[in-house]
């Protein structure tokens, strides 16, 4: 059948065998995947007849042809469809994703101010002076202080004085003491505690080694 196909195309004019050549290679190229799929099969049919004709020793002048024909065939069919038809432009192209958002960082926590601590309480302060007096020269001993402060023991000689810081303000209270007693027989031990000049109490003695012993208090 295929001798009989070959000498049927070979009593052609040369201007059919022309068109028909043109013919076939339009439709190959058109067909594109199946024209190369029928090459290859053509080709391995080929290549089992030419190994089956060399193993009985018989002409493989005919399946050398077909099977050199089908593979120019195939690679002729191959170049052609890939650059009719590139791989890239017969699939569509698939959009990029979008880019993922960045994330915004939350904010770091601002540390609460630390409280500011109340304001101290002031409270006001005046000085009082205990004042000891008599008759000057004779020597005397004892102590002097507030309720707030504590006592303070002294020696001394008339005259002498003695200031102190009491506190005060229209909610404070304190007292101010003084006990002074004579080193001796003779003279007159006098003490007073004053505030700005004013005289608040006072006390004398004249007793031998006699005491003496003042306290104010109320808001200074």
């Amino acid at each position: 059948m295929i001798h009989r196909l070959a000498a049927l195309i070979a009593a052609l004019p040369l201007w059919a065998k022309v068109a028909l050549a043109l013919i076939a290679i339009l439709v190959g190229i058109a067909l594109g995947p199946f024209t190369r799929f029928v090459a290859v099969l053509v080709l391995i049919v080929a290549i089992a007849a030419l190994i089956w004709r060399l193993l009985r020793r018989r002409p493989l002048r005919g399946w050398a042809l077909v099977a050199l024909a089908s593979l120019v065939a195939f690679l002729f069919f191959s170049a052609t469809t890939n650059a009719l038809f590139p791989q890239s432009a017969s699939q569509p192209e698939q959009a990029s994703p979008p880019p993922a958002p960045t994330p915004t960082p939350a904010p770091a926590p601002q540390p609460a101010p630390a409280p500011s601590p109340p304001p101290a309480q002031r409270t006001a302060s005046s000085e009082v002076v205990i004042s000891v007096g008599g008759t000057p020269g004779i020597p005397f001993s004892g102590s002097y202080g507030t309720a707030q402060g504590g006592q303070r023991s002294v020696d001394g000689v008339v005259p002498t004085e003695y200031e102190v810081e009491v506190e005060g303000g229209a909610f404070t209270f304190d007292s101010v003491t003084a006990v002074m007693q004579k080193q001796g027989p003779e003279g007159e031990l006098t003490v007073q505690i004053l505030s700005d000049g004013e005289v608040l109490e006072e006390q004398s003695t004249t007793a031998e080694f006699g005491v003496v012993s003042v306290t104010h208090a109320g808001r200074f």
